[in-house]
């Protein structure tokens, strides 16, 4: 059975797409197979009810809303710093209840 990947490395694939332009590119820097990023980002727009990407020849970009509402901006800070922070827990650099992880 396949996992889904963690709602952060969704954002951060989100954020990526938006940076880069292209959901193979943003695939790679996520460590995630296109097909995967492709689908989460579908569910994700319908899960919010709306289109987040314009995808076209020349890549994806960002519809105007989001644009606007300087959501990959604010989607790709917040999904780094959620990595982040997780890496730095799985590799035993932050104390989980007082205890260091190893």
């Amino acid at each position: 059975m396949l996992r889904s990947p963690p709602p952060g490395l969704i954002a951060l694939a989100l954020g990526s797409v938006a940076e880069l332009g292209s959901q193979g590119q943003a695939a790679s820097r996520s460590q995630m197979p296109q097909p995967a990023v492709s689908m989460r980002m579908s569910q994700l727009e319908r899960t919010l009810g709306g289109c987040l990407l314009q995808r076209g020849p020349p890549g994806n970009q960002l519809t105007p809303a989001c644009e606007r509402a300087g959501l990959s901006r604010q989607v790709l800070s917040e999904a780094r710093a959620m990595m982040a922070a997780v890496q730095a827990l799985v590799a035993g650099r932050t104390p989980i209840c007082g205890w260091p992880h190893r």
